[in-house]
């Protein structure tokens, strides 16, 4: 599996069957005008919410084996385009408005995707192994991905992706949604090369998803929705779904660890 032919067939198999699979199952939850609803209230007979927490399982499935043929964030890329494909079918902010839905109970839903995201990140990196240009450890050689000052490290990169977000959505197009959203895991990584200092970017997938979904909660839940839609006052961070956010984070933090990873990293790797 250590061919360059091997690992792109693997990879190019898994894209198409998740991308296949998330499109097949976007039409199994719909709204009440037939849009597929993402993960808010609707009147499909499968919970919108379920289907994509297994719809997840199925990704990261397919994520272990591109992963154990490359390495992790391969693998966590094809969980974030799986989804992605799915999030082009559900709802979108627009819908919501159209539906009467709750911005609140979306964004609420984004707190469960959020779990998801970690859950999947987790199980990648166990499956798979660490990344091998970033081989830092603890004092005793052990992992340290969860002790504080990590989760305090990536906790502050993560936080880079408020921002890009604001500035990059500007419509309501699921699109540039996710693409908003990719963009900002990138710029995350990048953050993370930075302030990481070698630390495996375990929870660098999920705590951006969780930096953007409070701010949602906290600050960017429209008070009258159809107003705000009419006149174009929706904050842009409303405008980004919970599946739109696990979709284009994590297929922007993969990139992003590979654009930002140096000529000698690479080296080293080749080496290994």
């Amino acid at each position: 599996m250590r061919s360059a032919v091997a690992r792109w067939s693997v990879f190019l198999v898994a894209a198409v069957i998740v991308a296949v699979l998330g499109v097949f199952l976007g039409g199994w939850v719909t709204d009440v005008r037939g849009v597929g609803a993402g993960v808010t209230a609707v009147t499909g007979t499968v919970s919108p919410l379920v289907l994509a927490g297994a719809f997840v399982v199925v990704a990261t499935a397919a994520g272990v084996v591109v992963g154990r043929a490359s390495n992790a964030a391969v693998g966590l890329f094809i969980v974030g385009w799986g989804i992605a494909c799915l999030a082009m079918r559900t709802t979108g902010v627009s819908d919501l408005v159209f539906d009467g839905a709750s911005f609140r109970a979306a964004f609420t839903s984004g707190i469960a995707i959020f779990g998801f995201a970690l859950a999947s990140s987790m199980a990648v990196f166990r499956m798979c192994g660490p990344l091998p240009d970033m081989p830092r450890r603890d004092e005793e050689g052990r992992d340290d991905s969860f002790r504080p000052e990590t989760i305090a490290r990536m906790a502050a990169a993560s936080l880079v992706a408020i921002p890009i977000v604001w500035l990059v959505v500007r419509n309501d197009l699921r699109g540039q949604a996710i693409g908003g959203a990719a963009f900002a895991g990138a710029m995350v990584a990048f953050a993370m090369r930075i302030v990481g200092q070698g630390r495996q970017p375990v929870l660098i997938y999920s705590l951006p998803i969780l930096a953007i979904v409070l701010v949602q909660l906290f600050g960017a839940v429209p008070a009258k929705p159809d107003d705000a839609f009419v006149a174009g006052s929706i904050s842009p961070l409303a405008r980004v779904m919970p599946l739109d956010l696990l979709g284009g984070i994590f297929m922007g933090v993969s990139v992003g660890l590979g654009l930002s990873r140096s000529s000698g990293q690479e080296n080293e790797v080749a080496k290994a």
